[in-house]
């Protein structure tokens, strides 16, 4: 929940719901969303908070607001669902231009309460499905690009106990994903002990330190016996 929404229902009581069972807004009235005094917020219906942006000539904001509820303007300040053409025709116009947000970073406070919301959520299969397919043919950004030593130095294992906390936060509460029947036969043959000249090794890696053979050679003789 916003902070300023919080200020007016500690002052007010819960803020109303419409007939639809829509949440009413909280409107600051100079314009400033920083400045959270009572006196400058007010309880208004989306349709007026969105009347009153509109009238102001603010745009951006009227979009957001409409937005919230896949809503379009119309004569008279009434609203009407909006078609998937036109919503297409939207995305179209806005593709490439730069957001409200961006080049902006996110508070210390906003990024705890983002953490504390989504610590432990699972998406649904459609989800997943949807995120998948969101992904497909997209170029990451980094491709073909090479990392800088400080950057290198960033995505190492941490080295700093203060970093070492902050992970461990992060993954308090998590739950680990369940292993498909795949990865858990992948699991169950990787534990399986390694014997090569009749020493038992839980690894390549560790058969090949131990003995001081590469690893190519170990298979390779192994295959040989077999």
């Amino acid at each position: 929940m916003a902070n300023y929404r919080k200020i007016w229902e500690d002052a007010n009581g819960p803020i109303p719901k419409d007939k639809e069972g829509r949440s009413y807004e909280i409107h600051h009235i100079d314009g400033d969303r920083t400045n959270n005094d009572l006196s400058n917020l007010i309880c208004i219906s989306i349709e007026e908070h969105y009347k009153i942006h509109l009238d102001k000539k603010e745009y951006y904001s009227a979009n957001l607001i409409a937005d919230r509820f896949n809503r379009v303007y119309v004569k008279g300040y009434k609203m009407k669902p909006r078609s998937k053409e036109h919503s297409q025709k939207i995305s179209k116009a806005l593709k490439g231009r730069p957001t409200g947000r961006k080049g902006s970073k996110l508070s210390q406070e906003h990024i705890e309460r983002l953490r504390e919301v989504n610590t432990g959520k699972v998406h649904s299969e459609e989800t997943k499905k949807k995120i998948g397919l969101a992904g497909v043919g997209r170029v990451p950004p980094n491709k073909g690009k090479k990392a800088s030593k400080e950057t290198i130095e960033k995505l190492r294992y941490p080295k700093t106990q203060e970093h070492k906390d902050k992970i461990a936060k992060s993954l308090t509460g998590r739950k680990n994903p369940e292993h498909s029947k795949k990865m858990k036969g992948r699991v169950t043959h990787n534990a399986k002990s390694l014997v090569f000249r009749e020493i038992s090794y839980r690894s390549y890696l560790e058969a090949s330190k131990k003995t001081g053979i590469s690893i190519y050679n170990i298979k390779k003789e192994l295959c040989q016996k077999n």
